[in-house]
């Protein structure tokens, strides 16, 4: 089946909408490899550099020395809190890393401080949290304490259907069986999971890719990326590699 999916593009300038036509959603490598991404008119104001989705009404972001927005459906909102890096989940979860690597838990009103120090944290949902400690050793949060789990990661990804996704330490694609990693072809510098089948990615040269079931395919017609955040509805929004500031 002919699939449409609306990719956001948050700028510093601006929000792009897009449109990705084709079988781009793993569903047909062939024509996965032919989707035309056509940017559409419609932009608004956009102070984040990074950004994260859990759903089409639940986005959130980072600008400039981690301040936190949120979109509220016509523009960004700044929140409470300095974060290096926040993630959000399908049900409306959301977590956040401070710069010295400590978790908190958004409650709505403010960030808790929760245990553990991180690298990095994806969140698919409540059920569905990881991170990656100092050591590059991916963990899970199971009733309120992390456990350790296999191998060493520079990235990971957790769909709203608990579908682990990460790169390692050469940053190659690799999936989670159950029991082990499954390697898969190319070399990511970001990684992002809906669900087991829909996973998104900026390869090392900042172009957008998805995975079509094999190996990540890239998005043709879509400018250079430096951040993506896919929610567990499937709805994308990327970050131009313009817009990034330090």
């Amino acid at each position: 089946m002919n699939k449409t999916t609306s990719i956001l593009i948050a700028s510093g300038a601006a929000v792009i909408v897009m449109t990705v036509v084709g079988y781009l959603l793993g569903r047909s490598s062939a024509d996965a490899r032919h989707a035309r991404a056509a940017a559409a008119s419609e932009r608004g104001a956009a102070p984040v550099v990074d950004v994260t989705v859990g759903n089409a009404g639940f986005i959130w972001g980072t600008g400039p020395g981690g301040t936190v927005f949120e979109f509220d459906g016509n523009a960004w909102q700044r929140r409470i809190g300095i974060m290096n890096q926040i993630d959000a989940g399908v049900d409306g979860t959301l977590w956040g890393l401070s710069d010295s690597g400590r978790a908190y838990r958004w409650t709505g009103k403010d960030w808790k401080r929760e245990s553990g120090r991180f690298q990095r944290i994806s969140v698919g949902s409540k059920d569905h949290i990881w991170a990656i400690d100092p050591e590059t050793v991916p963990a899970r949060l199971e009733d309120g304490k992390w456990v350790s789990g296999k191998g060493k990661l520079l990235r990971i990804g957790v769909g709203g259907d608990g579908a682990l996704w990460g790169t390692d330490r050469k940053r190659q694609p690799v999936r989670w069986n159950g029991s082990s990693w499954d390697k898969f072809p190319g070399k990511l510098a970001e990684i992002a999971v809906a669900s087991r089948d829909d996973v998104w990615g900026i390869d090392e040269d900042k172009r957008l890719v998805h995975f079509d079931g094999k190996q990540f395919v890239v998005v043709e017609e879509a400018p250079r990326m430096v951040s993506l955040s896919v929610g567990g509805d499937g709805t994308l929004w990327t970050v131009e590699a313009s817009s990034r500031r330090h």
